[in-house]
């Protein structure tokens, strides 16, 4: 069989794998849990007879370049070593898989003990799935350590939660996983596909452009000028894709659902993202309109609404955003750009929501910013 041959049928491995891993589970019968464990066969054997030979390090550079394929995108490596425990791979991220029916899960408990006489590897698989269970909240001595390495990265004064820090310390291992995958390929827009589509999955999760956000503060722990590099690369893919992403009605409605503290935290990292930051508040501002109906407070005659099927947040969420960026907190740069910022477009027109929203932001207490917007 030719390398090419066996290549698309690991591929096919891969996709199986995939929707081992997603929703698709669910519509599994017998037959296809059959068919992906003989999958997970086939590509031990192809694992035996690869091993040791002069080809393997080809073959393995071609596992690799597959791994930027997959479509959906799959946060694993695929390499000579998973293939060569294909079959465990896919047990595991099945029996981690909520969706998976019943009685698949108690068939594949069977099929795990049948082939142990000793039960001792159905032991350690339960040990080692209960440890991973046990491990998806974060306990409190890895918050801690993660919230060291922010720290570091966050070098002014703010108030980290318990959110950010969990969004962080995924953001470092996702980080982990692309630089592998950029290494891995001499074609840059294969890795950039791969990212947008990793992106793109990710961000239909509920914290999902949290991480992805945080991926621009990751810096490399190794100081070798290649590493730098390789994630200076990574965090202008992933800015990019935010670019893109920012302009399109569905995303923008999640950036400005997205903790104004987070935002404000990687635009001080990232001079890129602060300019892109204002662009999406002044979009955001620009689709809200006057309302002079339904005003819960009588001293004001109007107030300010989205436009109709517009995707952006209330004049409300609006003004928190700014609070923060001007906030106390903040690093002087950040509070006077913004301010500026502010005042600029206060100052097109003597009626606009950017006049509202300083007047608002100067009543909030507890704050130091009014005297950088006491000229308007």
């Amino acid at each position: 069989m030719s390398v090419a041959k066996v290549l698309k049928n690991v591929f096919t491995f891969t996709q199986v794998l995939g929707q081992a891993s997603s929703e698709e589970a669910a519509l599994w019968d017998t037959q296809a849990l059959e068919n992906a464990l003989k999958w997970a066969q086939y590509c031990e054997q192809v694992h035996q007879h690869v091993q040791g030979k002069p080809f393997e390090s080809d073959f393995e550079d071609q596992l690799q370049e597959m791994t930027l394929l997959l479509d959906p995108p799959l946060c694993l490596s695929v390499d000579l070593a998973l293939l060569g425990n294909a079959t465990q791979v896919i047990q595991n991220v099945l029996l981690q898989n909520p969706h998976l029916n019943i009685q698949l899960v108690n068939g594949l408990v069977c099929s795990i003990r049948d082939n142990d006489s000793s039960g001792g590897v159905l032991i350690q698989r339960i040990l080692e799935l209960g440890s991973l269970h046990g491990a998806v909240k974060i306990s409190e001595e890895l918050m801690q350590d993660v919230s060291l390495r922010v720290g570091d990265i966050f070098q002014h004064d703010v108030c980290l939660t318990a959110d950010s820090l969990s969004s962080y310390s995924q953001a470092v291992v996702l980080m982990q996983h692309l630089i592998i995958q950029l290494r891995s390929t001499s074609k840059l827009d294969r890795f950039t596909q791969h990212v947008e589509r990793l992106a793109e999955a990710l961000v239909v999760r509920k914290d999902g452009l949290e991480v992805l956000l945080c991926c621009l503060c990751v810096e490399s722990s190794d100081p070798l000028e290649r590493c730098q590099l390789d994630y200076r690369k990574t965090r202008d893919v992933i800015y990019q894709w935010m670019e893109k992403a920012s302009k399109t009605s569905s995303h923008r409605r999640k950036f400005c659902e997205v903790s104004s503290l987070l935002l404000a935290n990687v635009a001080v990292e990232n001079d890129e993202f602060f300019q892109l930051y204002q662009n999406i508040l002044l979009e955001w501002g620009e689709r809200l309109v006057p309302d002079y109906t339904r005003q819960t407070d009588s001293t004001k005659l109007y107030g300010w609404r989205p436009r109709k099927e517009s995707s952006v947040g209330t004049f409300s969420s609006l003004t928190n955003h700014f609070v923060t960026l001007l906030g106390c907190n903040q690093p002087q740069t950040l509070r006077q750009s913004t301010a500026e910022f502010l005042t600029d477009l206060a100052m097109k027109s003597y009626f606009n929501i950017w006049r509202d929203v300083i007047k608002t932001v100067q009543k909030t207490p507890g704050q130091k910013h009014c005297n950088m917007l006491e000229k308007v």
